[in-house]
């Protein structure tokens, strides 16, 4: 369940647990960028790019998502939306909660995003090293098992059927005589 908050406000204190939560609070109003500055647009422009490249890496981003971040341009919210819709960690949308001024918030963001790509990039990094490994290992593998089967067939193949029959025949007559012969000479100490 996703739970968006209209306004920001202080906790108080909590006056009732049960059957639902209820608390006293202090609303804190949001503070107003009073002109959009070139930093301030600046600053949205790196946010929607670098939220781009995190889409880039999360391939299960929604559509939707991503167009309601392009198409935003107060810092303000546009933090607060990208926050809400990425995986970082829960001390750093705390922070970004807390922080009431928009262009503080959207500097905090940048630094967030930023190393949250970082971080992506070398989880992407680390998996497609280890593909190549299982798939050099793979190969190496399969070449083994060739190399393996072909000496088999060479061996198998290098003589007639015929003759490895007949070698086998006269072993067997050879190992027939022996114990014929054993059990022969074991009758006549008997007696």
């Amino acid at each position: 369940m996703l739970v968006e908050g209209l306004d920001r406000a202080l906790l108080r204190q909590v006056t009732q647990e049960e059957p639902f939560l209820l608390a006293d609070i202090e609303l804190l109003p949001e503070m107003e960028v009073s002109r959009a500055t070139k930093r301030d647009l600046a600053m949205v422009r790196q946010a929607q790019e670098l939220f781009m490249e995190y889409a880039s890496l999360v391939p299960q981003m929604a559509s939707d998502v991503v167009m309601h971040v392009v198409g935003a341009r107060e810092p303000g919210p546009l933090s607060d939306y990208i926050a809400q819709n990425t995986q970082m960690a829960f001390e750093q949308k705390q922070q970004l909660l807390e922080t009431q001024d928009p262009r503080r918030r959207m500097g905090l963001l940048l630094h967030y995003l930023s190393r949250e790509n970082e971080i992506l990039r070398l989880e992407q990094d680390i998996q497609e090293k280890v593909k190549e490994s299982m798939d050099k290992g793979q190969r190496d593998y399969y070449s083994v098992l060739t190399a393996k089967n072909s000496r088999m067939r060479s061996l198998t193949f290098s003589r007639p059927v015929w003759s490895s029959s007949r070698m086998a025949r006269a072993f067997c007559r050879s190992v027939f005589s022996f114990l014929t012969s054993v059990q022969g000479r074991s009758r006549q100490t008997s007696r």
